[in-house]
């Protein structure tokens, strides 16, 4: 998942912990407690995003899965897995660098 977390000490003086705290977190944890984690890398709707809008030269192929119902969360949330990346032989730094 993709977006804004908290990292820090959480707690009191005499009992505290390292946590990481989010949306975004939960999330992750749903996906990674979810029967579909068995496909490896599971990612959703924000990272698919991201990666597709990078400049980068490495291009990502998802393959869309059934949709995972996570606590907290009123819609299904869909589901991606990731195949395969490859360079984008069509980009214009890539021709050049030829």
């Amino acid at each position: 998942t993709y977006g804004e977390a908290y990292c820090g000490i959480v707690g009191g003086t005499h009992r505290h912990d390292y946590s990481i705290l989010g949306p975004s977190v939960n999330l992750a944890a749903r996906l990674m407690s979810s029967q579909e984690n068995r496909r490896g890398i599971l990612i959703d709707e924000s990272v698919k995003m991201e990666a597709t809008r990078t400049r980068s030269l490495t291009k990502f192929v998802f393959e869309s899965l059934a949709a995972v119902v996570a606590k907290g969360y009123m819609k299904p949330v869909p589901v991606f897995a990731l195949v395969k990346e490859t360079a984008d032989v069509g980009d214009k730094a890539t021709r050049n660098a030829r």
